[in-house]
């Protein structure tokens, strides 16, 4: 017994009618959308028309208007002339509008009165005493008392000054310290470290404010002249110490 079977046979044609339908579609899109941009360049020329750019016009009238009312504060009596300052003089010098005296007047006295005020002059030998007498001469001036002249020709104060300087001399500056506790311990440091050149000096120290502050001076004197104080200052800041020739 023999069985057949049947295979069916292949059938592009629906594939066919497919693809048609949807070559209809995109011819109708392309279509509607050629139509659509015809119709907007249509538009655009349409509306790019030449001609003048377009004027805005000022307003007529004036540019400012004074309104009818200004505004602020009132104030009371503002019209009246004591504000104002327009006033209705009088016409009389020395008053003021109401008719009041800014200051009393001047009085002139009579001719009588003052006839009667003047006295009379004497007569006889009255008025010969009546007469001032000539002022005396001036009296020569004193002479001056001897502490006026003692005053003028100060001559003790240059023989202290120069008694002074003659006690100090020439002398060197060691240091310049803030007590005078250390300024003595300084000395005796300095003459134990250099006792060959500060044996035979003596020390000499002062008390000295500058600019509100107070300080010891320690210095050294017993030299003949400046020039043995100057070699002394050599050896000395040769050796690592301070040393300046002290200025009296």
């Amino acid at each position: 017994m023999t069985s057949e079977i049947e295979i069916p046979a292949y059938r592009p044609g629906r594939a066919a009618r497919m693809e048609g339908g949807t070559r209809r579609l995109l011819l109708i899109a392309g279509g509607l959308g050629a139509a659509l941009l015809a119709i907007i360049g249509v538009w655009a020329l349409a509306g790019q028309r030449p001609g003048p750019a377009p004027l805005i016009a000022a307003e007529s009238g004036p540019l400012k208007v004074k309104p009818d009312h200004a505004g602020g504060m009132q104030v009371a009596g503002a019209d009246e002339a004591i504000l104002s300052g327009t006033g209705h003089d009088s016409g009389e010098e020395g008053t003021t509008s109401g008719g009041l005296p800014l200051a009393p007047a001047s009085e002139k006295p009579a001719p009588e009165m003052l006839r009667q005020m003047q006295p009379e002059p004497p007569s006889g030998p009255a008025a010969a005493s009546a007469i001032p007498a000539p002022a005396p001469k001036a009296v020569a001036a004193a002479k001056p008392p001897a502490l006026h002249e003692a005053a003028l020709h100060p001559a003790a104060v240059p023989a202290v000054a120069a008694k002074t300087g003659a006690m100090h001399g020439v002398a060197v500056q060691l240091a310049a310290l803030p007590s005078e506790e250390a300024a003595r311990q300084e000395w005796e440091r300095l003459s134990k470290k250099f006792p060959a050149l500060l044996a035979s000096r003596q020390p000499l120290i002062t008390r000295v404010s500058h600019a509100g502050h107070e300080f010891w001076r320690l210095r050294a004197s017993g030299f003949t002249d400046g020039a043995e104080a100057r070699r002394l200052c050599e050896r000395l800041r040769a050796r690592g110490a301070g040393c300046a020739l002290a200025d009296f």
